[in-house]
């Protein structure tokens, strides 16, 4: 269910909760109900393909390093990875700036990376 069609789902059920707690004095309040629906969406937003799930650093290595390798051939850096709770470091060294730029941004569409971090040496080709 997408996330608009849960929202005006919320909507109609805390108002015919609220149409009901009027006709019967015993029926949930509307605050319950509306406590209720936050906890659905809240469940389904944590089960949305949308939300990575936590994956281990071994499996962010495993689909960063080549992804880092790749990108540091094409600018002809010399580029290594380490990965400590989702978070990447880059060592090595590049030829410029850009060249680490474009490392970087490539390591960062990775699914799962939290942030990259750089610790590369700028460093014109011999």
């Amino acid at each position: 269910m997408n996330r608009n069609t849960l929202v005006l789902a919320l909507l109609t059920a805390t108002l015919s909760g609220a149409c009901w707690a009027a006709a019967d004095a015993s029926a949930p309040s509307t605050s319950d109900i509306a406590a209720q629906n936050a906890a659905a969406i809240l469940s389904a937003d944590a089960a949305t393909p949308d939300a990575p799930a936590p994956v281990d650093d071994e499996t962010l290595l495993k689909r960063v390093a080549p992804a880092a390798s790749q990108a540091a051939a094409q600018v002809g850096a010399r580029i290594e990875t380490r990965i400590q709770g989702g978070e990447v470091t880059l060592t090595g060294t590049a030829p410029n700036e850009d060249a680490l730029r474009r490392v970087a941004e490539e390591v960062s569409h990775v699914p799962g990376i939290k942030s990259v971090r750089t610790d590369v040496e700028i460093k014109a080709a011999d």
